[in-house]
């Protein structure tokens, strides 16, 4: 009986020594490498001869509020950008017209980053980067043992925000489809919902998050997946979570619009539609255009279900921007776009347009009050 106690209790504290192993390791490895985990986390690619690309954000900004209201723009390459000049991204367009109405009154924010996504703006509430990092500059660095990432001692909380416009990005969806990315990531939230979010249990998910590389996987490059449905499920509710989850870190006072935007194709679109798109393109190896016609629509679909639910459930505002474009016909709704997501200058001035009469909807000439605030006091 004694044999037995003992081996018992010697596997015990086995455990007990493995899992405290394993928590210390993961947060030594966080503090030593945690600018250039995070920036792995980011998969940016490499962009050369182009200054504006080279930074995380599009548009500098000050940290340190100044009297203006501020709105703080925050999604993905569609807040980002990708496709258009800085000057005509919807953010840069949407402080021009608060500018000409309102001079010296608001603030935009453009916080979008290419391939964002929640769990990142998770994090990005608490601490940030400001130095773009090319993948191909992290695998050098990594192996020379030389990397250094320009880790901000600020997060978004610091910004003190007005007002939100969130975007969420349809690379929450594409980046888990069909990989280990949701098992990894629920286990991570699973580590901060239990620990309630204490500072350590921040460190050590988000540790173990990137510690996996779990933004590196390109959804252009997977296999289709064996079972469409079972995973579409699993990124629905796990979408559902991140989003909820981090419409809840700011405090209840600042009001939060979230809005949506539309792809290129549409579920009734069919291969015709797709050879076309590559004719005007110029795009050779088609496969992964079939790709995105066929999984973007579902995407929007299941976004705009969670997006509206949740809209309701935290009494936010919610509304889909452009949809009259997804109405068009096919070859004229492809004028608009510089690839299946993301627009041309012309998309993006009507995005611009219909945000800020989401934001301020009632007539321009009469002294605005968002939820309380008055703009003509600030």
């Amino acid at each position: 009986m004694k044999t037995v106690h003992f081996v018992y209790g010697r596997f015990i504290a086995a455990i007990v020594v493995v899992c405290f192993y394993s928590i210390v390791s993961s947060e030594i490895v966080f503090f030593l490498f945690k600018g250039g985990l995070y920036a792995k986390m980011n998969n940016y690619k490499s962009a050369s001869g182009n200054k504006d690309e080279m930074k995380i954000y599009r548009e500098p900004f000050s940290v340190q509020k100044g009297k203006r209201f501020r709105i703080l723009a925050i999604g993905g390459s569609t807040t980002y950008g990708v496709g258009v000049d800085a000057v005509f991204t919807w953010p840069h367009l949407l402080q021009e017209k608060l500018d000409s109405n309102f001079p010296g009154k608001y603030e935009v924010i453009n916080l979008g980053i290419k391939g964002g996504h929640l769990e990142e703006y998770i994090q990005n509430y608490y601490a940030s980067l400001t130095d773009f990092i090319s993948k191909g500059d992290w695998d050098s660095n990594l192996v020379n043992g030389t990397l250094k990432a320009a880790h901000a001692n600020w997060g978004w909380k610091d910004l003190n925000p007005d007002l939100i416009v969130m975007a969420p990005t349809i690379a929450d969806m594409m980046n888990d489809f069909g990989s280990e990315r949701n098992r990894i990531a629920v286990l991570a939230q699973y580590l901060l919902r239990r620990l309630d979010g204490t500072w350590f249990s921040q460190n050590a998910a988000l540790g173990f998050y990137m510690s996996k590389e779990l933004a590196t996987i390109d959804f252009n490059n997977r296999t289709e997946p064996s079972n469409e449905a079972q995973k579409l499920q699993v990124i629905q509710k796990d979408y559902s979570n991140h989003l909820e989850q981090f419409i809840s870190l700011w405090k209840k006072d600042i009001p939060i619009y979230l809005i949506g935007f539309p792809v290129l194709f549409k579920a009734t679109d069919d291969n015709h539609d797709v050879e076309k798109a590559a004719r005007y393109w110029s795009i050779q190896d088609k496969a992964d255009l079939y790709k995105n016609a066929a999984l973007l629509p579902k995407f929007v679909d299941m976004g705009q279900k969670i997006e509206n639910a949740i809209a309701v459930k935290y009494k936010i505002h919610y509304k889909e921007i452009g949809e009259e474009i997804s109405m068009l016909p096919f070859n004229d709704r492809l004028e608009y776009y510089s690839d299946s997501i993301h627009m041309k200058s012309k998309g993006t001035h009507i995005l611009a347009e219909q945000i800020y009469d989401f934001l301020f909807p009632d007539n321009l000439s009469k002294c605005l009050i968002i939820n309380g605030v008055n703009s003509n006091a600030i």
